[in-house]
């Protein structure tokens, strides 16, 4: 006679339990204790425990909703589906004074495991930001073609054009005197009222669309090439060798991305700060309490989670 199958149960959504069950086989061969040994593992830090796998027993944590339902189960434990009763024993861990905060711990070693690579990518961000803006600021075709897009700029409005070169007066004289100023025996310079100084960056996308209405529709950029190209200057139209990599870089820098994941992290390595002024209250309870049981295993993760700070590289 075949044996009748143990029924089983499941509190949560019956998805997420089984979700849950599945992901914790990953830790059955991992650690020598299988699943049972994640509290301990994570308490000690263990190295084992990578940033990846922190995160998955993050998502098999229970949150405080199911932690409610979970310790209203009044059944045998033996009736739930696996990961149901693994959800139950950390519930039960987190509700008592035997091991409160057992999710923001679990946190805090993600956010040390996963620290130096978040810190590694940023910086690898802001010194891809800053080598484009130094190659944008030193380009000397970048400076003659907007010197020559000035010039072209000011001849479609006026009819007439500084020579590209031609030193642009800013309304100031070696004095220190603006626009209108002059001393006493005339020496002071006035800027030129028709000749505009410079150019929005917006207004170079019209230079491919602006035509001539003379029936032969060339755009001011066909006539800029023409233009360079016949003065001898062709090797302006190689901008793009010493900009090389600009339009990646300008999607990094005029996007939010580095800043949040800035913020982000300063964010996170102050969770890790709280997590341990917590854990330091929980030594000086237990010191005052005279339980050594308790002060000892406290001083483990302490001392755990210094270690593990010191050996990180340090917050700029």
């Amino acid at each position: 006679k075949k044996k009748a199958k143990a029924k089983t149960i499941t509190i949560l959504d019956s998805r997420r339990a089984a979700n849950v069950s599945i992901m914790l086989k990953q830790f059955q061969s991992l650690l020598k204790g299988g699943y049972d040994d994640i509290v301990p593992a994570v308490l000690r830090l263990d190295p084992k425990l990578t940033a990846d796998r922190l995160q998955v027993i993050l998502e098999i944590c229970p949150v405080v909703a199911e932690e409610k339902r979970l310790l209203g189960f009044r059944g045998k434990d033996g009736e739930l589906i696996e990961g149901e009763r693994w959800m139950l024993s950390i519930a039960r861990l987190q509700s008592s004074k035997a091991l409160p905060r057992f999710r923001l711990k679990v946190d805090a070693a993600y956010v040390m495991a996963s620290f130096s690579n978040k810190a590694a990518a940023i910086v690898r961000d802001i010194k891809r930001i800053s080598t484009m803006a130094a190659s944008v600021v030193e380009s000397q075709r970048l400076a003659r073609t907007l010197e020559y897009l000035l010039a072209l700029g000011n001849l479609m409005n006026h009819g007439e054009a500084p020579q590209p070169g031609d030193a642009l007066d800013d309304g100031k004289d070696g004095s220190g005197q603006g626009e209108g100023e002059a001393d006493g025996d005339g020496g002071g310079r006035v800027s030129d009222p028709v000749h505009a100084h410079g150019f929005t960056i917006d207004s170079l996308l019209k230079l491919a669309s602006a035509r001539s209405t003379n029936g032969k529709k060339v755009t001011v950029l066909d006539f800029y090439v023409q233009m360079v190209v016949g003065r001898g200057e062709g090797d302006l139209l190689l901008l793009d060798d010493d900009l090389e990599g600009l339009e990646a870089v300008a999607r990094l820098s005029n996007s939010p991305i580095v800043a949040n994941d800035l913020s982000n992290l300063q964010k996170e390595v102050g969770r890790v700060e709280k997590e341990y002024g917590l854990l330091q209250a929980d030594i000086l309870e237990a010191r005052k309490a005279k339980d050594t049981t308790k002060l000892a295993a406290l001083r483990i993760k302490a001392d755990g989670a210094s270690e593990k700070a010191a050996s990180a590289p340090s917050k700029r």
